[in-house]
């Protein structure tokens, strides 16, 4: 895990997104500053920096002042945000088995988090854990999103929750946990280990979903989603955020070793330990989209260099010709 960059996909700031726009903020300007790059609400299955997400959740907390920000965004339809990741955990009977599907497609959605329903049939328990190093503040806002996540789900089941559903989690280094809901700050104390813990009645796992009827009607995932937590290499992990670069027009090697947490010295002798260097990685990440694109026909050849960053077509026909020895057209024509 020491050797990846943390991933997450950009679907996790949608609720914020909701809440910010509703109010007028000028998102895209906050998502820029905090690293996060294209648009999460257009884009939902794209894998971003978890620190850049992490960042903008903790910045909007403190900009709005409001401490249990990540907990207040959440709606009844904010697991049916989550793209494919929600609808797999949606389409469970019961609160059990949509905890146990989040359990198995975790890895497909962050890198770091994981989530696992633990303890004995009359005691259970569902706890969560970010494998990253964070400040408190931001800890405390990730946390905040995954339990306002896990009463959604509870709520879909019409459960109420009791005393007996205590919470454990990191406090928030100023205001500790004053900022939340009269109804939690009863049953909330401080984790010890740094992991969010959340007791469940047993009765409750049990208890069939009520489903939301804009669900859509398949919870499979497309074959191309991808198991983040399976691309272990650090190339593979930079390679996703370049082909992200690309799209949006702004490849910089301080984005990428931002997103690793690293210098880009340090970032540059990982992808020579593997074998690589950053300009490799972006030619190779441009050469699978314009090969991609190319095969498009409704997509001009101009249009697909200047999309993946060639300065004229005539130059995407060169490159074209070196890759696969034959012209755009050529390939078209096949």
């Amino acid at each position: 895990m020491a050797t990846m960059i943390p991933l997450i996909r950009a679907a996790c700031l949608i609720p914020h997104i909701h809440w910010l726009e509703s109010r007028n903020r000028p998102v895209d300007a906050h998502l820029a500053e905090a690293g996060v790059p294209g648009d999460p609400v257009d884009q939902p299955e794209r894998p971003i920096p978890l620190r850049a997400a992490m960042t903008f959740v903790r910045d909007a907390a403190d900009r709005e002042d409001i401490p249990d920000l990540g907990l207040r965004v959440m709606t009844g339809d904010s697991l049916s945000n989550l793209g494919a990741f929600g609808r797999v955990v949606m389409s469970g009977a019961t609160v059990e088995a949509a905890l146990q599907r989040a359990e198995r497609a975790m890895p497909h959605f962050c890198t770091h988090e994981r989530i696992e329903l633990r303890g004995p049939p009359g005691g259970r328990r569902i706890v969560i854990a970010f494998s990253i190093g964070t400040d408190p503040a931001a800890l405390h806002q990730a946390q905040l999103m995954s339990l306002g996540h896990c009463l959604s789900l509870l709520a879909l089941a019409r459960h109420e929750p009791s005393g007996e559903d205590v919470i454990q989690m990191v406090p928030h280094p100023r205001y500790g946990f004053d900022g939340l809901p009269a109804e939690l700050r009863d049953r909330v104390s401080p984790s010890p280990d740094s992991l969010l813990v959340l007791g469940v009645d047993p009765a409750a796992l049990a208890l069939p979903l009520v489903h939301l009827p804009l669900l859509p009607e398949t919870a499979t995932p497309a074959p191309d989603w991808r198991n983040l937590r399976l691309q272990a290499e650090f190339q593979s992990c930079a390679s996703m955020l370049i082909e992200g670069m690309i799209e949006d027009g702004n490849i910089s090697v301080e984005r990428l070793a931002e997103a690793a947490a690293v210098s880009v010295r340090t970032l540059q002798r990982r992808l020579a330990a593997e074998g690589n260097t950053f300009s490799s990685l972006v030619d190779a990440a441009r050469r699978r989209a314009a090969l991609a694109a190319i095969v498009r026909e409704d997509t001009a050849i101009a249009d697909v260099a200047s999309a993946v960053g060639y300065a004229s077509p005539s130059a995407l026909t060169r490159a074209v010709r070196r890759w696969v020895g034959h012209p755009p057209r050529a390939l078209r024509m096949k």
